[in-house]
């Protein structure tokens, strides 16, 4: 019963390994919980505004959009999905206010930035944005990905369109 308004306030994504991942938006953390029984294995730290979470196809890392507050976020939180350990941040540069994010079979990540109106291409491993794509205007604000990984469709509310872009 407590559950239903912490989830109603935030976004979750389960693991491999039997948690599911709560991102808590006013406290800037994320949960793990059980699925077995719903008790509480751990909390990370975050950046500001957790909003989006995905989790790896193994189930062993888990990328955290830091959406902000009053102020813009602009960074990923990269944690181990299993301890809840963050490994590192990821710097957005100009590119504030990520939200939507899907990874791509290779391990890349897609995420979109309402601030910035791009669709970011991001190496989590290296911790770096590899391309930045213009949407254009209307705030793109969730991605879906092809099967196939080739191309990305992002969902931009303030114009009620999707912009299909081709990934290579």
């Amino acid at each position: 019963w407590l559950l239903g308004p912490l989830l109603c306030l935030a976004n979750a994504a389960a693991s491999a390994q039997g948690t599911l991942l709560v991102g808590n938006k006013s406290d800037d953390t994320v949960w793990r919980l059980s699925l077995e029984d719903g008790r509480r294995l751990g909390e990370s730290p975050t950046g500001a505004g957790p909003h989006e979470i995905a989790v790896s196809a193994d189930g062993r890392h888990a990328i955290v959009t830091d959406y902000g507050h009053q102020q813009p976020g602009a960074s990923l939180t990269v944690l181990d999905a299993t301890s809840g350990d963050p490994l590192h941040t990821i710097d957005l540069g100009e590119h504030g206010r990520p939200h939507g994010i899907r990874l791509l079979p290779g391990g890349d990540a897609l995420v979109t930035t309402e601030a910035s109106d791009a669709l970011l291409r991001v190496d989590p491993g290296a911790g770096t944005v590899a391309q930045a794509i213009d949407v254009g205007g209307g705030v793109g604000h969730m991605v879906a990905v092809s099967r196939d990984g080739a191309t990305a469709y992002v969902s931009k509310i303030a114009a009620g369109t999707v912009a299909r872009v081709d990934l290579a």
